[in-house]
Formats: C-alpha cells, structure tokens, sequence
C-alpha cells in the first residue's frame, strides 16, 4: 500500500479532510456509498459531485481553498500532521506541510468514508508497499463498483480504458487530458471495422464521461479504425468534454477517425446523452450514432469540421450522423467545416440522417457545409427552429423517404440549393414558415408529385415570381400564397413589442404609427419596406411614398387578430406632396392585389383603421 514518505495525519483523515474542503460537503458524506445505487437510481446530478464547471473565462480555482486556508481550517479543528517515520508532529503553517497538502491524489475514489488514491507510483490501495503502474485511471476503474464516481485531477494520462461498469469519471477541473497510446489494444466490431477507441464503454448502461479531454495525439495509424469514445451496447452521457485529434499524422484520406461512436447490436435499449462537447480534428466524424435500440439526445456541443478539404483522396466528413434506426433529438448544436471537394461526386454533411428513427433536428446553427443537413430514408422527422446556411450544396436535402417529414421555422440562407426534395409520398412533408433568402435557387423539388410549400418567406414580398426572391426551380411546387414578412425577426423588425394589456399599444415606425387596441396576448412586429420590395407593381396613376409591413406572432407562428381588435393605421405625408391626393393600399395576398382603405386625411398625416395586419402603402397622385 502506497504511503508518502513524508508526514502525514492518516492518510485517510488528511484526504478525507483536504475533500471535505474542495468539493461540496453533501456529497462526501460516509455513507455515500452504504447502499449502492442501481443504475437507475444513479442520476446525472448524483453523479456529479465536484459541481458545476466553472463558466469561460473563470479561474479554475476560484472556488478551491488555498492551501493556506485547508492549514486554517484543520487548526480550527486541533488536528495534526505526523511524521510516518518519526511519529514527530509538523507545524501546520510551515512550507512542508503545505506542498504534502497540495500534492495529487489523482484518481481517487471515495467509499464509505474513505478515499482510494491511484497514482502511477501506487495502483493498488489495498496491497501494502508500492505497486507502481502506467495506468492510474484504469486500475481506479478495475477497483470500483457500480454507481461509484472516479475523480480524476488535471494531468495528462497515457491510457487506453475499458469500461464495463455503470460508474462515472469525473475531472475535479478542466485539464484532465486521456491521451491515446500508439498502440490501442482493446477493440469492437462493427459491420466492415474493428473499432479501436481511446475510452472503450461496452456492456454497462449508466456511464458517464464528465469533464475530460481525449486526445487521439494523431495515432490514427497503425489503429484502424480509430475512435475518441466508442460506447458499444452502452449507454450513459459524455458531457462538457472535448474530443480532439482523432486522425492519422499526417491527416490523410483514411476513411476513420470518429470523435464519439455508438454502436448498438444486442437488441436491448440504450440511452446516451452527448451534451455540451466540443469535437474537432477529426479524420472522418465528429458524432456517429448506430442502432436501432439506440435513443440519444445530441444538444448544446461544437462540432467542426476540417475543410474545406481539397486534396485528391481526403475524406467525406460528417459532422454528427444518426442511422441504422437511431432515434432522438438534436438541438441547439453547431455544426460547421465539414466541406469537401464541390467538383467531386462526394459530399461532406452537417447533420446526416441516414436511416435514422423517428429524430428531432431542433435549434440547432448549421453552416459551411457541403449539405448542412441530409436527410436519406428513415422514420418521422421534425425539423424546426434551425439555421441552415452558406451550403456548398444544400440547405437541407430530402431524399426517399416514405414517413413524415416536418420542416418548419428554418433559416435557410446563403445555399447553392436551399432546399432540395425526392421523396416517396409529397403528402407527407410539411414545408411552412420558413425564410428562403440569398440562396441561388430557394427550392428544387426532383419530382412530379405536387409539394405544398405555401406559407414561406421568399426573401422579399413578391415570392418566388419576383427575380429578386428567392426562386423555385425543378418541379411541382404550390407555393402561393407566401409569407411577405420574414419569420425571423431578430435584426430584421424596427418593431419587435408584445401588446400592452393595460390600454392600447401604440408602434411607431418612420413616416407611420400604429395604434393597437383590445389584443395583448401576442407580439406586433413591423419593418419598413421601400417600392423594390413590394409584391406587385402599383396601381396606373398612383406614385409611392412609404410602406410597412405589420404582423402578430405567437412565438413563430402568425395569429389573427381576435373579433372586436382594432388598429389605427397612421401614415405621414413627406412635405414635398403637402397638397397631393392620397390613398393607403393593402396587399390582399389571396387576390394577389391591392386593395385600396377608406382614409381620412388631417393636416400631414392620412389615417385608415383596419382589423387585421399585413402590407400598407402610403400611395399619391
């Protein structure tokens, strides 16, 4: 059993003490592990003991007693470091006492009151004198059980680790770094490939991977194929970690290299969650997710591709792709630089759905990639809330699928293509509220069934028969009636306000003012337009003067004005038409028409009331 040379209180009070100290209290308590939690009893939060991590930009340690103030307090407590070998007491403010408290005792674990430490000089805390090892975190994970979690303190550890138990490792904070070893000697099949991972979890449900680094160091050669984390029939979370350099040296066109993999072909359901990591300097991969017992949750990471890739053999990479009946949800991630070659017949994805489950693709950033997301085959898909941009090819592709594919309240911008279709069966896609602008063509539909996309914003007001508008090209497409106004409106609206309920509302905007009365349960938005953007040429004899447009939304979707709600539309007159007949037009988008208000004019300003929102021109003549 492994001793330091130098003094120490008993080795399990001086630990426990220094932890008691540095981590919250609630969680070292002696009976943490009396009874051991089963897998479903051993949450996320209870596993979670060192707390949160520390926002960007904070010290690591701001929150870490000095050791100083651990000297301070176990005075406090009339205890006392001893010599092992003399049995003589050290002062506790001295300098030896100090750098004996802040050596590390990384790996340890805490059972039942008493802390196990696994260092490189001593793996074995059950075994008197020292039993030295190259792999400290290992042999903490051979001696744990079930529901336990291993603390691991910063450092950079060679190893390759196995997995088998539904137990946790945790960094103490950011720095712990799990570094691949040239060779990597475990491994697990899968169709076509032996997959050899860094951190290899198979055969266990509730693991979970907290805080860490794993650095694959280039060692992609000789290790084919070559994995960051690989959870094969497992289940669990990898969180708040980074997965990097998961690659051959130097970077090459061998089609491995995964930053995370799942693989599921035991027929017994798993879950894992993958939540707020960042993969990046992967070959082929970042997130790759296989099986049909599979459900995942992918929400809040950073995924980054590394091209553009140019070179003649260079990979196709995916950024996170779920297939082979993997269900789940994908939300709130960013997904950028997987773009390949555009001359070639390959093509690098942001999100890949190749025969995936049922999946939810929600509020997640897209962008920079050959085809930011691809769905192919599969269950029922929603996408919503997304952006999607500045493809190389697609915004999004759809390609044979036969199940329901919802694609609502997208961002879909800057594309070659931004919305490509081959489908099955056209009445079971839904394409409504989404804003198609800068792409070169809005939509392509590769086939002879009629797609409804009524209900989108084409860039401008005059939809995609305006040339300034975004286009749809290559099929049957209902497309009218569009939206005028965008769905989006952070930076686009000069009026972005909820309705007062405690009298009327009232917006203003340059040459115009709104006054709202008896609707306050949603949110009024307006934003100006100039003559090249209205839908349709003016009436003979009529001249522009101003527009605006004005719409009321709940969260994405537009509402109705209820019966008995009133606007006051006010519009003023620029002086250089003091004089000048009047009239305010309504873009009537069923009739693809305007219509012209009752107004009233007084001194500079023309005023007409309405019930309902939409385009108004202040016109003259």
């Amino acid at each position: 059993m492994h001793t330091k040379p130098l003094p120490f209180l008993s080795v399990v009070v001086l630990l426990s003490l220094m932890l008691s100290l540095m981590l919250p209290t609630s969680v070292l308590a002696d009976d943490i592990i009396q009874e051991e939690p089963t897998p479903e009893e051993t949450t996320s939060e209870e596993a979670a003991p060192a707390g949160e991590a520390p926002e960007e930009g904070d010290e690591a340690g701001d929150s870490t007693p000095s050791a100083p103030e651990i000297v301070e307090t176990l005075s406090e407590e009339d205890l006392v470091l001893v010599d092992a070998a003399s049995g003589e007491p050290i002062v506790l403010g001295s300098e030896q006492a100090e750098e004996i408290m802040q050596e590390p005792i990384d790996p340890f674990i805490i059972r039942g009151g008493t802390t196990y430490s696994f260092t490189s000089a001593d793996c074995d805390p059950l075994t008197a004198g020292d039993q030295p090892c190259s792999d400290p975190i290992q042999k903490a994970i051979d001696f744990s059980l079930d529901g336990e979690v291993i603390f691991i303190e910063p450092g950079v550890y060679v190893e390759q680790l196995e997995i088998t138990k539904s137990i946790t490792l945790q960094s103490t904070a950011p720095g712990v770094v799990i570094q691949s070893p040239n060779v990597l000697v475990d491994s697990f099949p899968s169709p076509g490939y032996t997959n050899k991972p860094i951190v290899y979890v198979h055969g266990a449900d509730n693991v979970n991977l907290i805080g860490l680094t794993i650095d694959g160091d280039g060692n992609g050669n000789g290790n084919y194929r070559f994995i960051g984390i690989g959870y094969y029939n497992a289940g669990g979370m990898i969180s708040d970690s980074t997965i990097m350099n998961i690659t051959d040296t130097p970077f090459s066109g061998s089609q491995h290299g995964l930053g995370i993999y799942a693989y599921v072909n035991d027929g017994n359901p798993y879950n894992l969650v993958i939540d707020g990591n960042i993969v990046e300097n992967y070959q082929k991969n970042g997130i790759t997710l296989v099986g049909t017992t599979l459900t995942v949750e992918v929400t809040d990471n950073t995924v980054t591709g590394a091209g553009p890739l140019s070179a003649p053999g260079s990979p196709a990479q995916n950024g996170i792709q779920l297939s082979g009946g993997t269900s789940g949800l994908i939300q709130g991630n960013t997904v950028t630089g997987n773009n390949y070659d555009v001359s070639s017949n390959w093509i690098s994805t942001g999100i890949l759905l190749y025969g995936a489950g049922e999946v939810d693709v929600l509020d997640n950033f897209v962008d920079g990639n050959d085809v930011n997301l691809y769905l192919i085959g599969g269950g029922d898909t929603l996408i919503d809330g997304n952006t999607f941009s500045n493809g190389d090819w697609d915004g999004i592709y759809v390609y044979g699928t036969a199940n329901n594919v919802t694609i609502t309240n997208n961002l879909i911008s800057g594309n070659e293509e931004g919305l490509g279709t081959n489908v099955v069966d056209e009445s079971k896609m839904i394409v409504e509220n989404n804003e198609f602008s800068g792409n070169t063509y809005g939509l392509s539909h590769y086939d002879a069934e009629e797609l409804d996309a009524t209900g989108n914003y084409w860039g401008c007001p005059g939809g995609p028969d305006d040339p300034a508008c975004d286009t749809v090209v290559d099929g049957n497409v209902l497309y009218d009636p569009w939206k005028l106004i965008s769905p989006f409106f952070v930076n686009k609206f000069q009026i972005n306000s909820m309705l007062s309920c405690d009298g009327p509302t009232i917006l203003t905007l340059p040459g115009a003012e709104l006054t709202i009365a008896e609707r306050c349960d949603v949110k009024a938005m307006s934003v100006p337009f100039t003559q090249g953007q209205l839908p349709g040429s003016l009436p003979d004899g009529w001249d522009f003067v101003s527009a605006f447009g004005v719409g009321f939304y709940n969260g994405n979707q537009d509402v109705t004005m209820n019966p008995g709600t009133s606007m006051q539309v006010e519009m003023v007159i620029p002086p250089a038409h003091y004089g000048a007949e009047f009239a305010i037009l309504y873009w009537d988008p069923a009739a693809s028409g305007w219509v012209s208000l009752p107004v009233e004019v007084v001194d500079d300003l023309v005023t007409t009331a309405t019930t309902y929102g939409g385009l108004f021109v202040l016109v003259t003549r």
